[in-house]
């Protein structure tokens, strides 16, 4: 019965937890997508050698600099970012494009 109570509470526990992650999470996807992408971002956790994920960015009509991707998971970030820059330079050479550390 005591163990009855305590996987029902661990259960109620964690249901509770869901629903509240689940609305404050959909609040601030739908209200700030920017802020959240980047909350999100700064608290990726960096890679195993220390390197940061990236920013792929462009400038843009105004001069400022705008996220536009980001490169996460790979073994080396930075080496998947300049490729991408490569292809977007290459295809885009009147636009400036750069890659930016994340954390």
């Amino acid at each position: 019965m005591k163990n009855k109570k305590i996987y029902l509470s661990i259960i109620i526990s964690f249901i509770i937890g869901v629903v509240f992650t689940s609305i404050f999470f959909n609040q601030n996807i739908k209200n700030k997508p920017k802020e959240f992408l980047n909350k999100v971002a700064l608290n990726y956790p960096k890679n195993m050698d220390r390197s940061s994920a990236q920013w792929f960015m462009k400038k843009n009509l105004m001069g400022e600099w705008e996220n536009l991707m980001f490169i996460f998971g790979y073994a080396d970030d930075k080496s998947v970012c300049d490729f991408m820059l490569s292809i977007a330079k290459e295809t885009d050479p009147e636009i400036e494009f750069r890659c930016k550390d994340v954390n």
